[in-house]
């Protein structure tokens, strides 16, 4: 399952323009701070995922949520992997981890629907 992420991550970071990195769960650790942009379309509980509850996920998670796309950000999390948002252009600009939302949840281990 590792390898089929790691694969999927590393072919969306291609299309996205990010530089490659390990999608698997040890490459995501407590601390490290994460950012969302676009709309999220994925269900937890089957309920969706608003971005107050991602933002919750992420915490529970021990990761840091910031509201920004800063030099010193770990992973932007995009609903979109083709957005062409200012805060997916500024990681792309920065070589900041972009990672699809349903990427980013099976790394923290949060299962989605």
């Amino acid at each position: 399952m590792d390898a089929i992420l790691d694969q999927a991550t590393a072919s969306l970071q291609r299309l996205a323009g990010a530089p490659q990195a390990a999608a698997s769960s040890g490459s995501i650790r407590p601390g490290m701070s994460v950012c969302f942009t676009g709309e999220l379309a994925c269900t937890h509980c089957g309920r969706p995922i608003t971005r107050e509850v991602a933002e919750e996920l992420a915490t529970q998670a021990g990761l840091q949520v910031v509201q920004a796309v800063t030099k010193r950000l770990d992973i932007l999390v995009v609903g979109d992997p083709d957005t062409q948002s200012g805060k997916a252009k500024k990681a792309r600009h920065y070589a900041i981890r972009i990672l699809h939302e349903p990427v980013f949840w099976s790394a923290i281990g949060v299962e989605v629907q």
